[in-house]
């Protein structure tokens, strides 16, 4: 393998303030920096507590991104895109993978159920069976430099038709 991704902080932390956001990036780059003496990429997997507003204008994923960056000689901290994470969170997704698209390498594509469907599944879809524009939004990740798509849902049903129904719709993009 050569890619490694910090799947989210601890549940206590997720509110933290601007001064934790950034020295979690500053941790992050720093791991980054000895992680690609390895042959490795480490990267950061969102969700939509880090949209929040912690500073002015910035979010948690803003100042991670920027805390990261402050590390000196350390190695870009890359970003798995969760769009459907970016979405629940009210965000534009290309507009953040256009404003990262230096960090993406990969983006978890995970559909939304129409709004009151699917509850037993926390509103989560099968890929391309849900409310997202996937034939748009793989266009975006792709521009913004995901090399992979990864199929993803937080609580299915039946993973194995989860599974067949989103590699068959992803296969035909």
């Amino acid at each position: 393998f050569t890619q490694l991704f910090m799947p989210a902080v601890p549940l206590p932390e997720r509110d933290g303030d601007a001064t934790y956001w950034l020295a979690m990036g500053k941790e992050l780059g720093s791991m980054a920096g000895r992680a690609q003496g390895h042959g490795i990429q480490l990267g950061y997997h969102n969700h939509h507590w880090e949209l929040k507003l912690k500073d002015g204008n910035k979010t948690a994923l803003d100042l991670l991104f920027e805390g990261a960056g402050a590390v000196e000689g350390a190695a870009k901290l890359t970003w798995q895109a969760d769009v459907a994470w970016l979405v629940r969170g009210a965000a534009d997704p290309a507009v953040l993978l256009n404003r990262y698209s230096s960090r993406v390498v990969s983006a978890h594509a995970k559909d939304l159920a129409p709004s009151g469907e699917k509850l037993d599944e926390d509103g989560w879809a099968d890929v391309g069976s849900g409310v997202l524009n996937w034939h748009e939004l793989s266009q975006v990740c792709k521009q913004a430099g995901a090399k992979w798509l990864v199929s993803e849902h937080d609580k299915p049903n039946d993973p194995t038709r989860f599974a067949n129904v989103s590699y068959k719709f992803l296969s035909s993009l």
